[in-house]
């Protein structure tokens, strides 16, 4: 609840297990098996919701998945051991598509019109078709963070620690790939760990109110859309003090 008081909790799960989120069914997808032991290949994921487990089982998988991403109809899991994207239907689960021209991805973002990839040591960002075909690549980044697709004009917006050798921040590319700068006043953070759990995203777009809320090593800033910095929050405090739960 808005006071901090625990109003329903499930089942404990280690987090690193955690690798997206199914917002339409309120749940998180997690990497399965057994509980506290090292998981073993073949991988498999499942929904995990307040209730428990639910719905199908996706896998199995022969390296382990570091996202799943819900997206409309589909479901895509990417693979950073085995070079691989795959994409799923989700009614059935059966494989739609896998997509192969691809240098250990760690992140995706999705759009109308293809896919947005983080790849090679979070370096590179490239864009393809949904049909699978490489549209280009952007190399010469370091510490690429996320991405954040914009469908209406198949551009958007991703966070660095650097591009072409300068200072980074927050970037715009466009439909055919140019990249420019739109703010150095955010410091994106990054995880470096290649199959750590993602426990919540790391950049959010309200595209209602044309923000960008980021979270930063220490903070959480609010950008508009043109990289305006409209607040940074270094902290949350409750009205009331409230007691620290077990």
């Amino acid at each position: 609840g808005e006071n901090g008081q625990v109003m329903q909790q499930g089942q404990q799960i280690e987090y690193e297990r955690v690798v997206g989120f199914n917002a339409g069914e309120g749940a998180v997808w997690v990497l399965v098996g057994a509980p506290g032991s090292p998981l073993q290949p073949p991988f498999f994921v499942n929904s995990l919701t307040l209730g428990g487990l639910k719905g199908q089982r996706l896998g199995p998988f022969a390296s382990k998945p570091r996202v799943v991403l819900t997206s409309g109809q589909q479901i895509w899991v990417v693979e950073p051991e085995q070079h691989r994207v795959t994409r799923l239907d989700r009614g059935t689960g059966r494989i739609e598509r896998e997509y192969r021209d691809v240098n250990r991805p760690t992140d995706i973002a999705v759009d109308a019109s293809g896919l947005m990839l983080i790849e090679a040591n979070q370096t590179q960002l490239s864009r393809f078709s949904l049909e699978g075909q490489l549209v280009w690549r952007i190399p010469r980044f370091q510490g690429l963070a996320w991405v954040i697709p914009d469908g209406a004009s198949g551009g958007g917006w991703v966070g660095a620690q650097r591009f072409e050798g300068r200072d980074g921040g927050v970037f715009r590319y466009e439909a055919d790939g140019k990249v420019s700068r739109v703010s150095g006043l955010v410091a994106p953070r990054v995880t470096s760990e290649w199959n750590r759990g993602r426990l919540a995203p790391d950049a959010i777009r309200a595209a209602r109110q044309g923000r960008v809320y980021i979270r930063e090593g220490q903070a959480i800033s609010i950008l508009g859309v043109d990289g305006t910095l409209l607040k940074r929050i270094e902290g949350v405090r409750y009205k009331t003090e409230q007691r620290v739960r077990g």
